[in-house]
């Protein structure tokens, strides 16, 4: 869909130059026509009812503010764009109050201005689609419509249906279940656009919630549309259930809509196989698209006697059975499921006969539904119970294989004397030293590990609150600011994912600074790290906050500092959770960086107190382990309590709000 634009400027250079944007960069638009002031602007938005309406400010007869204010009252769905050189805080007051979309600053920035004529088509798109929706529901509701919106909204000339049905027939007396001629206006507003590989389809609930109606416009390739419904079919299809799909090999016209509606819903009815997905093409003009399965050779009188004597004697669990094998070998009959219902309702009066019984219609519907509804879910509920059962199952024995069984080793070795630690082995021990070993580990020179422990967390912290400033801001700038600097700036970051640090030169960088070996200087090069996967978050997260939370917080009276820290960083709290928390572990259990820049015992780290114990001629296996042990503890503990943040935050900029 493209849509039409109006330019509106008294200056040739800044149309010629418009319009070039346009043409390189923005095909997704056409311009409608063209106007030299705001009094020829008016003339031409009533006859070529554009989408958007570019405008100067000053301009000979009508200004663009009053241009705006004017069409505003005649044309309220039209997206207006001031352009001005004017920086005048009072223009944009006023261009705000008359409803204008943006105000654009000259010299015009190609970048922004292609920004901004792609949300903007965002936005008109939806109101297309919302007002598509609206026709929709009236055409299904009979309600008359004025032709010169369905020429504008929806202006192809045919369309094709496609209804798609998950199990059986709507059950008759559940709440949920509306007949044909209830699927109107009040059953519509389930209406919803959507796009499938491109392709515009509106999809709404029949006559319950696993009935789904399709329709979408004829564009002249009908293969095209069958492979379209086919596609959606198969998407739709894995939730276990057995599903049927009519598609409709004939297109419409709008007004045929209902009619063809319940013309196909009827023929669905008929053709619903127990237990068997298909898809079935039906053309309403051709008089062989009836019925297309058989009639079943069951014994209705021996099912007659079976569930009575069943039933009289309550014998439910042969009742059951009886159930169970008869619709199993109506499924493999491939019986339409109107006619086992019909089966089934013959079966139920005769046992009601036989049981002197007084059942109304109603109450033999009743537990025809019931009976049919749990036949059709009752296998497939118990298979996939056991199936998730198996799952769970295996997924706690590989938890415990790769996690148990290697902490359980490291304890366990962890209590035992010197010697028995030595054979590295999962038995237990014969005096468990679980006090003694823990105290020594602690007691190690002169409470190595107690210092490190409280290195660690120095190190920890401070990282983790330079990290979480630097990245938000630096993802907070490349978010915001798109342009060609940005994008090379957001490479030099990212590319830090991917290329590993190098050791020598950063040794003598910190080194000219007086920091190697200093807690600073490893301070400096665990934010260096973590800097480029924290950006990527914050960057993705960012882009789920609307920019125009921004513009209202200069609008009134925000400098850049109060934005951030006041407006924006308290709405990043989830995805600061995750990086405080992923960055804790990280850096906490990073050995490899304090071996290199920061060697030593004067500062010594948790994962670094590992060496106490090793030795080229001697380890004391025992106290290793305790000490992995300890500092084990700390992460543990985080990643427990704190898991469910790490993946909410990791997913939240996923989607975009």
């Amino acid at each position: 869909m493209r849509l039409k634009v109006l330019i509106v400027d008294d200056e040739p250079a800044a149309i010629k130059y418009l319009l070039t944007i346009f043409q390189e960069y923005s095909k997704d638009f056409e311009i409608a026509d063209i106007a030299q002031d705001g009094e020829e602007a008016l003339k031409k938005i009533e006859k070529s009812e554009p989408d958007i309406v570019i405008t100067d400010i000053k301009m000979p007869l009508c200004n663009g503010l009053d241009l705006v204010s004017k069409a505003k009252i005649k044309f309220p769905d039209i997206e207006y764009v001031l352009i001005s050189g004017y920086k005048d805080f009072e223009y944009a007051q006023r261009a705000i109050r008359e409803g204008v979309c943006d105000y654009v600053l000259k010299p015009i920035d190609v970048d922004s201005f292609v920004n901004l004529l792609n949300r903007l088509k965002e936005k008109i798109e939806k109101k297309y689609y919302d007002k598509q929706i609206l026709l929709l529901k009236k055409i299904i509701a009979d309600i008359k419509i004025d032709e010169k919106e369905i020429k504008k909204f929806l202006p192809w000339d045919k369309y094709f249906l496609c209804i798609l049905r998950e199990g059986g027939i709507p059950l008759k007396y559940s709440s949920k279940t509306k007949f044909i001629n209830e699927i109107n206006f009040e059953t519509a507003s389930e209406i919803s656009p959507s796009k499938f590989e491109n392709a515009l389809y509106w999809q709404f609930f029949g006559r319950d919630d696993q009935e789904l109606i399709l329709i979408t416009p004829d564009t002249g390739n009908k293969l095209t549309v069958v492979e379209l419904f086919k596609k959606i079919f198969e998407s739709k299809k894995d939730g276990g259930l057995y599903f049927t799909s009519v598609i409709v090999d004939y297109s419409f016209e709008l007004f045929q809509l209902k009619d063809m509606l319940m013309k196909t819903l009827r023929f669905l009815d008929l053709n619903i196989v127990l237990g068997y997905t298909q898809i079935i093409h039906y053309n309403p003009n051709n008089s062989s698209s009836t019925l297309l399965s058989k009639e079943s050779d069951i014994n209705q009188r021996e099912i007659e006697k079976k569930f009575s004597y069943y039933i009289s004697n309550l014998m439910v669990e042969s009742l059951e059975k009886e159930l169970e094998r008869v619709l199993d070998k109506l499924k493999e009959q491939k019986v339409p499921l109107i006619i086992v219902s019909s089966l089934f309702r013959n079966v139920i009066i005769f046992a009601a006969e036989q049981l002197n019984s007084e059942m109304k219609r109603y109450d033999i519907e009743y537990i025809l539904d019931e009976l049919i509804s749990t036949s059709k879910r009752g296998g497939i509920m118990r298979a996939q119970k056991i199936k998730r059962s198996i799952a769970e199952v295996i997924a706690l024995a590989l938890v415990l294989i790769i996690y148990g069984i290697p902490f359980f080793f490291i304890f366990i070795n962890s209590v035992k004397s010197k010697g028995e630690a030595a054979s590295l082995d999962l038995s237990f021990p014969k005096q468990v030293l679980l006090i003694e070993n823990y105290k020594s580990v602690l007691a190690e020179q002169d409470g190595v590990v107690v210092r490190a422990f409280i290195n660690s967390t120095l190190i920890t912290v401070f990282s983790v609150i330079v990290l979480v400033f630097v990245a938000s801001m630096t993802g907070f700038i490349i978010q915001r600011r798109k342009n060609k600097t940005m994008t090379f700036i957001s490479f030099l970051i990212l590319i830090g994912l991917i290329l590993p640090p190098s050791v020598v030169p950063t040794i003598w960088i910190l080194k000219l600074l007086g920091l190697f070996k200093t807690l600073p200087g490893i301070v400096l090069i665990e934010v260096a790290l973590g800097l480029p996967f924290a950006t990527l978050l914050y960057s993705n997260f960012l882009s789920t906050i609307p920019q125009e939370i921004d513009e209202s917080a200069l609008i009134d009276g925000c400098n850049s500092y109060q934005l951030f820290f006041r407006i924006i960083f308290p709405l990043l709290k989830p995805v600061t959770a995750t990086i405080v928390i992923l960055s804790s572990i990280s850096i906490y259990n990073d050995f490899v960086n304090p071996l290199y820049f920061l060697p030593g015992a004067e500062n010594p780290t948790v994962q670094l107190t590992l060496y106490n114990f090793m030795s080229r001629y001697n380890t004391s296996w025992n106290l290793l382990f305790a000490d992995v042990v300890l500092i084990s503890i700390p992460p543990l503990i985080l990643f427990i309590f704190f898991n469910r943040k790490i993946i909410s935050g990791m997913v939240a900029g996923a989607i975009k709000a």
